[in-house]
């Protein structure tokens, strides 16, 4: 294969310096994220982890991933990762940065079958103190999800590629939005069981809201690292977050 068959068009290098300005772009708030899903088996906390950690780009320690549910997209962070400093962290109360654990420049913190109220308890008196809070609520009873979804600016809606649970994260993600005034909603749909539908990229022209699909990616299946086109993805999908977190903002 000779070099230019690799190298990116000057299309796809646009699409990458556009997303990655939007992504390290400066934040006015906090703004917050919930990922969420009505059903198990979406793909959620792997598609948070991953945009969590593009959403890092630039800001060192200033991205807080919140688990609600031990397991999740934050917990290789908090099992591995290192004790907050204070020389580094002192803007963080003594008390709360116990709590936490840093590592890559993302700082991660859980508590057991987390609710709403305990997300107001213990998360949002920490909020301003980063310039995003990613709070993965994992598969949630549409009442719980509803609830879950107001603590988010921004709340990205999960499902399969499958056409009945792809229609009803986009219901949810359009209801989201219809009636949260501050809210942006953003649909993300992963191949989890390999089925490479043509449904995902039919739909997303129509939709009035951001739809990204993950393809199947058989390395992760195998315990491997990403493939290139999932980080694309990541990558893709962390620069709508902060898009729907800049049209947030404006409504703050």
């Amino acid at each position: 294969m000779t070099m230019s068959a690799t190298r990116p068009t000057a299309a796809a290098q646009h699409v990458l310096i556009d997303e990655l300005t939007t992504i390290t772009a400066s934040v006015g708030r906090s703004v917050r994220c919930s990922f969420v899903a009505t059903e198990r088996s979406t793909g959620l906390s792997t598609v948070a982890a991953l945009t969590v950690r593009e959403l890092s780009r630039g800001r060192r320690g200033r991205v807080l991933s919140v688990d609600t549910r031990p397991g999740q997209s934050g917990s290789m962070i908090l099992r591995e990762g290192a004790p907050l400093s204070e020389e580094s962290f002192a803007r963080i109360p003594a008390d709360t940065r116990a709590w936490m654990r840093e590592q890559n420049g993302i700082v991660a913190m859980s508590f057991e079958r987390g609710t709403t109220a305990d997300w107001h308890r213990v998360v949002a008196p920490v909020v301003r103190h980063f310039d995003i809070v990613s709070t993965d609520w994992g598969a949630l009873s549409l009442p719980d999800a509803t609830d879950a979804a107001l603590t988010g600016h921004v709340v990205c809606v999960a499902g399969s590629w499958e056409r009945d649970s792809a229609e009803s994260a986009i219901a949810f993600a359009r209801a989201a939005e219809a009636q949260l005034d501050d809210c942006r909603a953003i649909v993300v749909l992963s191949d989890i069981a390999g089925r490479r539908s043509s449904w995902p990229r039919q739909v997303t022209p129509r939709l009035p809201i951001p739809l990204l699909a993950f393809r199947h990616d058989a390395a992760m299946a195998a315990g491997r690292a990403p493939a290139r086109t999932t980080m694309t993805m990541a990558r893709a999908m962390a620069a709508a977050v902060r898009r729907a977190g800049f049209s947030a903002e404006e409504q703050m």
